[in-house]
């Protein structure tokens, strides 16, 4: 099956959860609730330990509906060393606060510092993140 839910289904009682569509060589993160820096980290695990997961997948990652309970430097760095595997050549994030913005933008500094390389798009709109994602780089 080309898209199919993650390993378990939702992941973290629907706080976290991803979808890999093969097809479309896409992976989609879906993040909701007040969140910890274990359940981002084990959200991580699984995706990353996925048979189907392929680190050189597009990457849509939508955080609208998400807080993090202990956002600190030390957070973000640990999140950004753990996802350094996912080398998406193109990485969208879905947000709908300048808030979230920001720590999205710091995370992509530290991923940079790290050496991921790729680009980094905001988006408040889920289908347009999705259409840039698609298009022909």
């Amino acid at each position: 099956m080309a898209t199919k839910e993650g390993a378990h289904g939702r992941i973290d009682a629907a706080m976290l959860s991803y979808r890999i569509d093969g097809h479309r060589r896409l992976i989609m993160t879906t993040a909701s609730g007040r969140l910890t820096i274990e359940q981002a980290l084990e959200h991580l695990d699984r995706l990353t330990n996925d048979p189907e997961f392929d680190p050189s997948f597009r990457l849509l990652g939508d955080y609208r509906n998400a807080t993090f309970s202990e956002l600190t430097p030390e957070f973000l760095r640990r999140i950004v060393d753990r996802a350094v595997t996912i080398a998406a050549p193109r990485r969208a994030y879905v947000v709908s606060s300048e808030t979230q913005a920001g720590i999205v933008r710091v995370a992509k500094v530290y991923g940079e510092l790290a050496g991921r390389s790729g680009e980094v798009r905001l988006f408040d709109d889920i289908d347009a993140a999705t259409a840039w994602l698609l298009a022909e780089a």
